[in-house]
């Protein structure tokens, strides 16, 4: 008899309580991306904002701008190239498509779930903002691990996706702060 994997048997004991709770596990497996967003843009705005003490519109404009890109658009935008390439490299079929006694709570999702690609996104974010502000940073991350448990019990995504797409955010938004930061420094 097949024995199931771990990655597997999480899977669906998560899903077994998202099929029960479908409304909290669409909010925050689709709907904490946005909020992700907008509490990084709503920062970025107000740490620059805080570091302006001139009341230069054109200095806050410049700083958010460099702010924006570096802090926000960089990383995540990387950390988006780079997990799709490893997802079209490695097409792992979605739980709900691969096991039938895993149901699919979220239904418009495409392509393959390793990794995953929109935990990766908010890791990013998070991750960037914690390089800045550990407790901003942490209050974003909590939203991510949230985001990835249901997206888990969605039926969308194995542990081991999040995982990595954790590991991907992290490590892409590390990487390139310490490139950035040797760049400054020259």
């Amino acid at each position: 008899m097949f024995k199931a994997s771990i990655d597997t048997s999480l899977t669906q004991t998560l899903n077994n309580w998202g099929v029960s709770h479908q409304w909290i596990t669409r909010l925050a497996a689709k709907d904490f991306l946005f909020a992700i967003i907008a509490l990084g843009v709503l920062w970025i705005f107000l740490d620059s904002r805080k570091e302006d003490n001139s009341g230069n519109s054109a200095g806050f404009l410049k700083k958010l701008a460099i702010d924006g890109f570096f802090v926000f658009l960089l990383p995540s935008g990387v950390t988006i190239v780079a997990a799709q390439l490893i997802a079209h490299s490695r097409n792992r079929p979605r739980p709900f498509i691969a096991h039938e006694n895993i149901s699919a709570v979220i239904h418009n999702v495409s392509g393959g779930s390793f990794p995953a690609v929109q935990v990766a996104f908010m890791t990013a974010i998070s991750m960037a903002i914690f390089l800045r502000n550990r407790q901003a940073g942490n209050g974003l991350m909590y939203f991510t691990v949230i985001a990835g448990i249901a997206q888990i019990a969605a039926g969308i995504q194995y542990p081991t996706d999040i995982i990595f797409g954790i590991f991907l955010g992290v490590v892409v938004t590390v990487g390139l702060n310490r490139i950035l930061m040797r760049l400054m420094s020259l």
